[in-house]
């Protein structure tokens, strides 16, 4: 549902073939427009600003989905505000610290905040 609607793209630290292989494996490789990871660029706040000049949105149109602390004070700098997920990297403790609009604990409550929220 939200393809249809919005510009999904994985901006991550990691490499960007270990990304496209599990999306692939997943197959959920269709869901994203890109994958940019390390190969991209080191910095997430350059990759911010990329994606925000690239497909000419609004740091206000955008939502960053991520499980750690440092991921959500780089996008801080940009001004994109975060979803904190506890199933990843980092738990709710820890992400708090970020000020994130919303922590979920399940991707049910992901999907069911996106939807209400969008």
């Amino acid at each position: 549902d939200l393809k249809a609607q919005y510009h999904l793209v994985i901006i991550s630290s990691i490499d960007d073939n270990i990304i496209n292989a599990y999306l692939k494996r997943s197959k959920i490789d269709n869901l994203f427009e890109e994958v940019w990871g390390i190969r991209k660029k080191t910095s997430k706040v350059d990759k911010f600003k990329d994606f925000l000049s690239l497909y000419k949105v609004k740091r206000e149109e955008c939502l960053f989905i991520t499980d750690t602390l440092g991921d959500i004070k780089e996008a801080n700098k940009v001004g994109i505000e975060s979803v904190g997920v506890t199933w990843g990297y980092q738990g709710r403790e820890n992400l708090k610290k970020g000020s994130p609009i919303k922590i979920v604990d399940s991707p049910r409550e992901l999907s069911d905040y996106l939807m209400n929220k969008l």
